[in-house]
């Protein structure tokens, strides 16, 4: 039991080492606030919230892309098949369906992947402080950060107020 005193007391200080979501949210923030507050000095920390995950947006990936393009291409063969169907109706109407079938899946497809998608970008949290603003007047500021993966740098602010 001796001998594994010193290795319980080793694991305890790993553990107790290594930092909360939260807490390297919050560093990242402040860090980010001070390099780029009118007054540093003036900050009053006066809410967090909770850390949450970020997830891209389907639409504006090389999948999504090609899945449009397909789409827009297929649209606009059931345009030119108007032509078609003055000359020859009944090879209109298969030209027609196969074509509408094939949008109608891709379609269907699109929805699928873009319900499923989930590519993880990293994280937000909203921060409530107050701070004076350029004119020397203190103000109360709302803002939803988004930091990258790691916790440590601050990707793009959006003012909530």
């Amino acid at each position: 039991m001796k001998r594994l005193m010193p290795l319980f007391i080793i694991v305890f200080f790993l553990f107790s080492c290594s930092q909360s979501n939260e807490s390297k949210a919050q560093k990242a923030v402040k860090k980010y606030l001070k390099e780029n507050m009118n007054d540093p000095k003036s900050y009053e920390d006066v809410k967090w919230s909770s850390v949450d995950t970020v997830f891209a947006p389907y639409k504006g990936t090389e999948k999504s892309l090609v899945q449009l393009y397909k789409m827009d291409s297929l649209i606009s063969e059931l345009k030119k098949l108007s032509i078609l169907m003055v000359t020859n109706y009944d090879k209109y109407k298969t030209y027609y369906k196969s074509t509408d079938s094939i949008l109608n899946q891709h379609r269907k497809e699109y929805q699928l992947d873009s319900a499923n998608y989930k590519e993880y970008i990293g994280y937000t949290i909203t921060h409530i402080f107050r701070a004076k603003n350029g004119f020397g007047a203190t103000v109360l500021n709302k803002n939803t950060f988004t930091l990258d993966k790691d916790l440590k740098e601050v990707i793009s602010v959006e003012d909530k107020d």
